[in-house]
């Protein structure tokens, strides 16, 4: 639609970096209605990216939660009707990620584990997804099966394929490996290994953390590799947790086992645990039965910062951290089960002093985020 004089004018006002209120509601309906007739030459577009950007900015800083949404329409439209693309992804980004309204106790207690589905991926490509808990046997391929919610490998099948299996948030698997060693997976965890195990070792790659009940062999040990660190055993019970931004650590239960990077190679014995601390391991002796209690369904905890329970929740349930708070003096000890709800979790927390809030975005991404204590 054509511009009248006025209009020019608010226009002109606005890509000068200024309206008043009046103004403002007077483009706001403008912009409703526009085709894209009359707009600036591509001259004066690239003149005024600089002045949006910082009205942009400006905006989203100055004005309060319940009046940026309305605040931000008109704003989106100026940026996408010159072209600004990158202008309206930021503000895209600002708008669904950072104005949410806080829930209340029982919105909380309705947030759930991710109940998504367990995924057998095969060399080829092929995809098949695993429902353990519907309770139904059945076999897959011509070396697997899901029997009583576990994937057992049958030993003699002349077959070797590479398999992945892969488990969501919320979600924890057990697997009874092609010799016979059982393995329970954590949530958002990969495992990675072959349907028949030949040669030398009997090799396995693990991402996230998993318990192993490896079946005793003196002439084919066992091996996990992690990160850029193995574990070597013949037979015997321990846990990795080497998620890929979390703490890499290896804890034994019985047996022995060594643990490898490099050249370096560290003996453990039963209640003994190697953690990464900065670039160096670090050997300590621990309680190693609280270290697996996750496969009997508890969360864990060992002087977690606010940052790593954090990570420990989103693991486990449909959330999103809202933001890192970096260095905390605040710690946290113990056991929480996790048939708990949500809410129950951060109570139990709240008691022994660990604060946190759950928010929703624009998205209806749920996002759990630390609340320091003033003292």
């Amino acid at each position: 639609m054509p511009l009248s004089e006025k209009n020019k004018n608010i226009r002109k006002a606005y890509f000068d970096g200024f309206e008043n209120p009046e103004e403002f509601k007077t483009l706001s309906t403008w912009f409703d209605s526009v085709e894209g007739e009359a707009m600036l030459d591509p001259l004066q577009q690239e003149q005024s990216r600089a002045k949006i950007r910082k009205r942009l900015l400006e905006s989203v800083k100055n004005v309060s939660p319940k009046s940026t949404v309305t605040y931000l329409r008109p704003l989106l439209r100026v940026a996408m009707v010159i072209g600004v693309v990158g202008i309206a992804a930021w503000v895209l980004h600002y708008y669904t990620n950072n104005i949410y309204k806080e829930l209340d106790v029982s919105a909380i207690a309705e947030i759930m584990p991710v109940q998504d589905s367990i995924r057998l991926t095969f060399e080829d490509g092929k995809v098949v997804l695993l429902s353990p808990d519907s309770g139904a046997n059945r076999t897959i391929g011509s070396s697997q099966a899901i029997i009583d919610g576990e994937l057992i490998y049958n030993a003699s099948s002349e077959a070797v394929v590479n398999n992945i299996v892969t488990t969501p948030q919320g979600n924890i698997f057990r697997i009874n490996l092609p010799d016979g060693t059982k393995v329970w997976m954590n949530a958002k965890s990969e495992l990675s290994f072959p349907s028949r195990f030949l040669g030398p070792e009997r090799n396995v790659r693990l991402q996230g953390e998993a318990y192993f009940e490896v079946s005793e062999d003196d002439k084919q040990p066992f091996v996990v590799a992690f990160a850029d660190q193995k574990v070597r055993v013949l037979g015997t019970h321990f846990n990795i947790a080497a998620y890929r931004d979390g703490t890499q650590r290896t804890t034994l239960m019985e047996g022995r086992v060594q643990l490898e990077r490099g050249a370096e190679k560290i003996p453990l014995l039963p209640n003994e645990q190697v953690i990464v601390m900065g670039n160096k391991l670090q050997k300590r002796t621990v309680d190693a039965s609280e270290y697996s209690a996750w496969k009997d369904g508890y969360f864990v905890f060992h002087n977690a910062t606010p940052n790593q329970i954090m990570e420990e929740l989103t693991n486990w349930y449909d959330l999103k951290i809202k933001s890192d708070v970096g260095s905390s003096t605040e710690r946290f000890s113990g056991k929480i089960s996790q048939k708990m709800n949500l809410a129950e979790v951060l109570e139990v927390l709240q008691v022994a002093g660990i604060h946190f809030k759950i928010g929703e975005n624009k998205l209806k991404h749920k996002e759990i985020e630390f609340q320091k204590q003033s003292l």
